[in-house]
């Protein structure tokens, strides 16, 4: 089971970005055999920035973020971790007007861990975007 809490704030900028943050708290229980359970909680953070820069028909969107996993507690063995995880991720989205109506998108986003814990990831999304 996961219970899942936060707090996010978006901010506008005069210049046409979005930047902005989220805190968030986690508690976690995981069936460890048949008769017992594990409790754990963890305080988590993101922050991003984005900002689209439009031509006649194209629209760019770079996206940086930043989220980190600051500590972890294990209720049940009483334990406290600070693993400093730390996620990069970057990536842009690509919007075409190929009609009035319709609109096509690309989106590409890379996922790396800063202090080498798994391989960077990749994820590929395509789209598109009728008008009636």
């Amino acid at each position: 089971y996961l219970f899942s809490v936060g707090h996010s704030k978006v901010f506008l900028g005069r210049d046409g970005s979005v930047f902005g943050f989220n805190f968030g708290n986690n508690i976690t229980s995981t069936e460890v055999s048949d008769t017992e359970r594990e409790l754990s909680g963890s305080f988590n953070t993101v922050f991003f920035y984005t900002k689209s820069f439009n031509f006649t028909r194209l629209s760019l969107s770079p996206l940086l973020a930043l989220a980190s996993n600051l500590v972890t507690y294990n209720f049940s063995t009483k334990t406290m971790d600070m693993p400093h995880s730390h996620i990069l991720l970057t990536g842009n989205n690509f919007s075409y007007i190929v009609t009035k109506r319709f609109g096509a998108n690309l989106g590409i986003i890379a996922t790396s861990s800063l202090s080498n814990e798994f391989p960077t990831t990749y994820a590929i999304t395509v789209g598109s975007r009728f008008q009636f």
